[in-house]
């Protein structure tokens, strides 16, 4: 693809243009607004000669942008930017026969997430990590499940998974899952005996075994001086606990 940016200072203007490798292209201008926004206008063509308008205003990383093809269908994404430094799109695309496409969208830096549901029943999601690493599972309204992978596409029918190439549909070879007595015997081998914890020998602290010796020579000096002590009444007298 071949891109070219032209940018007007004095009018607030920057035109894009780009042309595909296959015979596609498109021309938009943006342009910035007195209140800090800016509108895009321009017009976009397919490699087979189909054409379309496109319209938008934006502001503070928000906006609404129109597309209307020549033939009937169109589209409106509204975009909107998170707090977290994310940007989520919604768009809702409307083909010549009536038929619709909702989509939902959330990008962080390279990273990408997409899901997309049509009237007719059929549903996708795509990820992309990273430059040109991108994962699509589809599955039309009939129930047929395709998928993708940096550009190759697979679909799965009842005989297996095929790849789409030059010539078509082909069958493609997948790796067999182990049966559940393979996964039983494998998770069997692999699990160890849980160790046996050993009693953890406590030493005490010499403050502590120094306190609970004065205690006990304190109480034996009262107990010995009291010993022998009695009342007028014949009763002896309480011990006293002395603090030094």
């Amino acid at each position: 693809m071949d891109v070219r940016k032209t940018t007007d200072f004095d009018t607030g203007t920057r035109t894009t243009e780009r042309t595909t490798s296959r015979g596609g292209s498109s021309d938009v201008t943006r342009q910035r607004e007195a209140g800090g926004g800016y509108s895009t206008s321009g017009t976009i063509e397919t490699a087979g000669g189909k054409s379309a308008t496109i319209s938008g205003e934006h502001e503070r990383g928000q906006g609404t942008t129109t597309i209307t093809g020549e033939g009937g269908g169109s589209a409106t994404v509204d975009r909107q930017r998170n707090a977290d430094g994310s940007v989520s799109r919604e768009g809702s695309f409307t083909g010549q026969e009536g038929q619709t496409v909702d989509t939902e969208t959330r990008r962080n830096g390279d990273q990408s997430v997409t899901k997309a549901e049509g009237s007719g029943g059929g549903q996708a999601i795509s990820a992309k990590n990273g430059a040109g690493e991108r994962t699509t599972i589809a599955q039309s309204g009939s129930g047929d499940i395709y998928a993708g992978h940096d550009g190759n596409v697979y679909r799965k029918t009842e005989d297996g998974w095929q790849q789409h190439g030059e010539g078509g549909w082909s069958d493609v070879d997948v790796p067999d899952r182990p049966n559940a007595a393979t996964a039983l015997s494998i998770a069997a081998s692999s699990t160890r005996a849980p160790a046996t914890r050993r009693p953890i020998a406590r030493r005490s602290s010499p403050l502590a075994d120094n306190a609970t010796a004065a205690a006990a020579a304190s109480k034996r000096a009262t107990a010995s001086a009291t010993s022998g002590r009695r009342r007028i009444d014949g009763t002896r007298p309480r011990p006293r606990t002395i603090i030094s």
